[in-house]
């Protein structure tokens, strides 16, 4: 749905960009015109006021981009900053993709860049003002981030927030990446185990937690998240978000010499990029401590309407090993939301095996014939995200629990609504697919394609 004529133009007015001191248009003018730019908006500053128009000398903006569009136009913040203040004489602090600066005259500015699908609900949402969202992503970011779940007045939660938890796992967490590679537990003479891999075991059950509300929880979570991830030869690792995601997985792969996942990758990339036209971006791989499942996801252009939220559609591309050591591969349709970092993804259970021995050739061509059939099934999945979107579930209980997934999984999916009476079949999957944010790299997988059951039965909306 787009926007009201003059809606946006109203908006601005309404942010302070007419005020004296710092003219937001010039800088918003210019970002619409980038296709790398999916919105920007303008968050409250912390001058003692909620408000985001409290403070018109000080302009904090968020800039959502593309997945590719964030390292880029981060070389750019001083030439955009320069756009709205003068920047000669001015205190500049730039680290990466924040920049901050104050000038003599007292103004302050603070651009920051985000990837649109790492913006997560959070509390500085409920007070962000959207100036430039064409396809009303930081609108929908704004109206997640008002509707998060808030502890009842007088309940035990409602209280000072007690920062012990996280102290202990914090400490836990510097204490188990100074350990050696090789440490060791000795439980008794002749038995022992790998300390490292016990204590990782116990973070990431910890870590769970640790709320999302807090922002320094919801940060030690991200390390404790980020410093597992990289020791898949203890679990799995599930990469994604940051810098550059595929290169530090595939560098997985490469440091326990399975260089043949990047030659895969390679060619599914090169394919997917044949069929659509467009440069796949890679948003998450997912891998095995034995090697046996190697998967990664990637978006293929923008993110579609005719349902709410608009969907980013995708393609899910597996690599794995039979019980009888050949190579199996498999592929997926998914749409994904651009706020969250995980999908639903709509597999149909089949896989094609390859003997190792058939050569390099007939490993490529069934990986392709795989991607083919994905991709000639994308668009009646976007079909079926529109009619799940008008699909109101008479029972949401009942249709969870034809997923046969464990309780606790069923939980978390309710933590995020999924229960809740009068959902309609696309909230309750994407509800499904949130809960996997929180969880272990193999429980997410488990979610994410529940969620993308639940959207292949829908009915297809017409045309």
């Amino acid at each position: 749905m787009s926007p009201a004529p003059g809606a946006g133009d109203m908006e601005r007015g309404d942010a302070g960009t007419k005020n004296p001191g710092v003219d937001l248009a010039p800088l918003i003018d210019r970002l619409a015109l980038d296709p790398r730019v999916l919105g920007i908006a303008r968050l409250a500053t912390e001058s003692g006021h909620r408000s985001p128009a409290a403070d018109d000398a000080w302009q904090h903006l968020l800039i959502a981009t593309t997945w590719d569009g964030l390292v880029p136009l981060s070389t750019t913040l001083r030439d955009l900053a320069a756009l709205i203040v003068e920047t000669e004489d001015a205190a500049i602090s730039h680290h990466t993709t924040e920049l901050r600066l104050l000038t003599p005259a007292g103004e302050r500015v603070e651009l920051s860049l985000e990837r649109m699908a790492e913006i997560k609900p959070s509390e500085r949402g409920e007070t962000a003002r959207p100036l430039h969202d064409p396809k009303e992503l930081l609108a929908q970011w704004v109206k997640w981030s008002c509707g998060r779940r808030r502890p009842e007045p007088g309940s035990d939660d409602d209280s000072v927030h007690d920062g012990a938890h996280a102290l202990d796992i914090d400490a836990a967490l510097r204490s188990w990446s100074a350990l050696l590679p090789g440490a060791r537990r000795v439980l008794s003479a002749g038995h022992d185990e790998p300390l490292r891999s016990t204590l990782a075991h116990a973070l990431r059950r910890h870590a769970r937690r640790l709320t999302g509300d807090h922002p320094a929880e919801s940060a030690l979570r991200e390390r404790v998240h980020a410093a597992l991830a990289a020791m898949p030869q203890h679990g799995e690792a599930r990469i994604e978000g940051g810098t550059d995601p595929r290169a530090r997985f595939l560098a997985i792969a490469d440091e326990e010499g399975v260089l043949g996942d990047r030659m895969l990758l390679d060619a599914a990339e090169a394919h997917l990029h044949e069929l659509s036209g467009r440069d796949p971006i890679f948003t998450m791989g997912f891998v095995l401590a034995t090697f046996d499942k190697v998967e990664a996801r990637y978006a293929l252009g923008d993110a579609v309407g005719g349902c709410q939220p608009p969907m980013l559609p995708g393609i899910y591309v597996g690599i794995g090993i039979t019980p009888a050591d050949a190579i199996e591969f498999w592929s997926a349709p998914c749409v994904s939301e651009a706020v969250t970092p995980t999908a639903c993804i709509a597999d149909t259970g089949v896989r094609t095996a390859v003997d190792r021995d058939a050569g390099k050739d007939a490993l490529i061509g069934a990986l392709q014939s795989s991607i083919e059939s994905a991709y000639d099934v994308l668009p009646a999945l976007l079909r079926r995200v529109r009619g799940a979107h008008r699909d109101v579930l008479g029972d949401p209980v009942a249709v969870v629990r034809a997923l046969h997934l464990p309780r606790s999984h069923v939980a978390a999916a309710g933590e995020h609504g999924a229960l809740e009476p009068g959902v309609n079949r696309l909230f309750c999957a994407l509800a499904i697919a949130r809960a996997a944010t929180d969880m272990e790299p193999l429980a997410a997988r488990k979610l994410e394609l529940a969620a993308g059951r639940l959207l292949a039965v829908a009915a297809e909306a017409s045309e």
